[in-house]
């Protein structure tokens, strides 16, 4: 009697476990849609603009995962550049014969890669000097 219970148990155990599974002919696609994913593709930055060493412009901008510092700064101050090098901001250009060029810095520290390649991140402070190298 033993013996029938416990194979009655496993069976229906099986058929149980069987028909959770089942999706009752074609299958079927469940999306799942987050807030806090798409919150996180939105990412606040400050763009601050100075002549040797004094600020003009400021701004705390949002942006989504993925834009280069280049995008930003040109989506919100007017810039002209020269293949990729960015010569004017907001008026203020560069002078090759005064040696003053456009330099910037991301947290603290200089760039080591063009703006166009800096993909930015959340709480990052660009500053854009016009100095003299």
């Amino acid at each position: 009697m033993k013996r029938k219970t416990r194979f009655a148990v496993a069976s229906l155990l099986v058929l149980s476990v069987l028909s959770a599974c089942s999706t009752g002919g074609s299958p079927q696609i469940t999306e799942v849609t987050s807030n806090t994913s798409q919150r996180s593709q939105e990412l606040e930055v400050t763009l601050t603009l100075q002549v040797e060493g004094k600020e003009f412009a400021s701004k705390q901008v949002t942006v989504t995962t993925g834009t280069s510092v280049y995008q930003a700064l040109s989506a919100n101050f007017e810039i002209q550049d020269n293949e990729g090098f960015i010569t004017e901001i907001d008026g203020e250009s560069q002078n090759a014969d005064e040696g003053k060029y456009w330099l910037y810095q991301v947290n603290g520290k200089d760039a080591v890669v063009g703006a166009k390649d800096y993909l930015l991140k959340a709480g990052d402070q660009v500053v854009f000097d016009l100095k003299k190298m």
